[in-house]
């Protein structure tokens, strides 16, 4: 297959890896540009496989973007979307290859109802929370009707490189995912407006899935813990159903359910985020991960892989504060004096991108080298002699950010 046809004759291949290996460092409206490039493709094919660096990049930007029928189709299981590459038999996830084929045979059964759900669909996008559920309403249930009874596509292999073995363990979790999307979603969008969901909301959820087996019941306890604000609750939920049952099958689906939880913290610490969105990518993980730490505490081989974790992602922190605190900081501002009003700003709006990190980064140990590298910067940017005062107040300004009013007092000149 030519790279054209593979990207909606639009994009050739050798472009698009270019691009991607240009992205990582872009500014976003950089980033933006080239997705909505992606998403007016007719046909995306490998065009996916370039922006899957930046899933989590964009969902810290939330972006309005197109939807299409495929992408509503499968929104109530994106947090176990993964890359091919990353999919294993057995896991709670789905392939992203697996996403066409699967909405092709949706489609095809559908019939003609597919053109009035993409009139629908059409004029949306991913910012319009509220008609996507609406419209989800309809579409969830039916395709539940249709993969619960199928079989793979002849292109099944072929699309997804996957074992026609592989196709019913796929559809299942999709079916399960969809089939409990009503509730998880009802409960996910009273969250974000404040209202925390009761204990008994979400052990209803979790038992009405236990009723479709294990793995359901692990897998929308998953999506709940990564859809939810807190996955305390879901974890303490899972944990007393699995006791009150006293099956065997399901103390082990609860643990499937954390090593997926697991899984899917260290897929969001390989994507390169943007220092701007940093923070609010790392409070996201480090919440679940003190949340995983509670539950987990007399679960040995798992509070082992958090305890690395941990470390894994602390030290991950600490290097992109470094390279962040010298690229974005201390390197732009040795040309302070010749700087303009927008390059001020910038500096300063760098200066908060590391609070803000290092305020969430330290969380996971290494205080002392957070402060550390905030009194080395202070000092870095100290007023120099013979300085223009303009230049002195833009120093004491960042030092302000910084470390406070006492460590900006103390570095004015006398």
């Amino acid at each position: 297959m030519s790279a054209g046809s593979e990207t909606g004759g639009m994009i050739s291949r050798p472009h698009l890896r270019s691009l991607q290996s240009d992205l990582v460092g872009a500014h976003d409206r950089q980033i933006l540009k080239v997705v909505a490039m992606v998403d007016k493709l007719p046909v995306r094919g490998d065009a996916d496989q370039f922006i899957a660096p930046l899933r989590q990049r964009l969902a810290a930007l939330r972006p309005a973007r197109p939807v299409n029928f495929t992408r509503l189709l499968f929104m109530p299981l994106d947090p176990v979307i993964v890359a091919p590459a990353n999919w294993k038999r057995d896991a709670l996830a789905v392939p992203r290859s697996a996403l066409l084929p699967l909405s092709n045979q949706v489609r095809a059964a559908l019939g003609a109802d597919t053109a009035a759900l993409d009139l629908r669909i059409a004029p949306l996008t991913s910012g319009q929370g509220a008609e996507l559920r609406a419209i989800g309403a309809v579409l969830w249930p039916r395709a539940v009707a249709v993969l619960s009874a199928s079989q793979p596509p002849e292109d099944w292999a072929a699309a997804t490189g996957l074992q026609s073995a592989d196709y019913r363990a796929i559809a299942d979790h999709v079916t399960a995912a969809l089939g409990s999307s009503g509730g998880i979603e009802a409960l996910a969008w009273d969250a974000i407006h404040g209202k925390q969901p009761a204990t008994h909301e979400i052990e209803a959820l979790l038992s009405e899935a236990l009723g479709a087996g294990s793995s359901a019941f692990a897998l929308i306890a998953a999506l709940l813990a990564a859809r939810l604000p807190h996955a305390q609750p879901v974890f303490i939920a899972a944990d007393d159903i699995a006791a009150r049952r006293g099956e065997p099958a399901v103390r082990r689906a609860v643990d499937q359910m954390i090593d997926t939880t697991i899984d899917g913290i260290e897929e969001r610490i390989q994507e390169t985020v943007q220092l701007s969105q940093a923070a609010a990518s790392l409070r996201g993980v480090v919440g679940l991960l003190e949340d995983l730490e509670l539950q987990c505490a007399t679960r040995p081989s798992r509070k082992a892989r958090i305890v690395q974790l941990r470390r894994t992602i602390d030290a991950t922190s600490r290097v992109k504060f470094n390279e962040a605190l010298d690229g974005r900081l201390l390197n732009p501002a040795e040309t302070l004096a010749e700087a303009d009003d927008a390059q001020v700003m910038q500096l300063e709006a760098a200066a908060r991108d590391l609070r803000r990190f290092e305020g969430v980064a330290r969380r996971l140990g290494g205080a002392e080298h957070y402060d550390s590298g905030l009194r080395a910067a202070a000092g870095a940017l100290k007023p120099r002699d013979g300085e223009l005062m303009q230049t002195v107040i833009d120093r004491v300004r960042l030092i302000e950010i910084l470390q406070g009013a006492e460590a900006a007092a103390a570095a004015m000149p006398a």
